[in-house]
């Protein structure tokens, strides 16, 4: 009988180191991952995202256009009102491109938008569509 008592306290022991190194390396393996990721402020796989108010100059008005920011129509319609914001778009970190197809000529106008907001005025400049940004 004291044969077995001396087993189960040997038995009991390692049970408890086990129990405490067990504890032991959650605790190093949850300050390891706090102190890899305090520090990380990249924006990196995050979206950031960009407005664009975008508005028609004198030299549109009467026009049939469709503006399109990153296959996203923003307007589509007769230019009546020129010098005010027809509407606002976003844009996010993976590129951004506005387009402009004039009804009366058939024809499309392509630029890429900036990294940060921006105001956009569209014109008419000799029968071709041109697009003025502001940052």
């Amino acid at each position: 009988m004291a044969r077995m008592n001396r087993a189960s306290r040997s038995n009991m022991a390692f049970l408890k180191i086990t129990m405490a190194l067990g504890i032991l390396l959650l605790v190093v393996v949850s300050l390891l991952w706090y102190l890899a990721f305090k520090n990380s402020k990249s924006t990196e796989g995050y979206a950031i995202y960009y407005s664009y108010s975008i508005g028609f100059s004198d030299s549109m008005e009467g026009d049939s256009v469709s503006v399109v920011v990153n296959d996203s129509v923003v307007y589509d319609g007769i230019v009546e009102n020129a010098n005010e914001t027809v509407c606002k778009a976003g844009g996010n970190n993976a590129g951004n491109m506005i387009t402009a197809h004039d009804y009366s000529s058939d024809k499309t106008y392509n630029s890429n938008l900036p990294f940060n907001d921006a105001k956009i005025t569209i014109s008419k400049d000799n029968g071709e569509i041109k697009f003025d940004i502001s940052e």
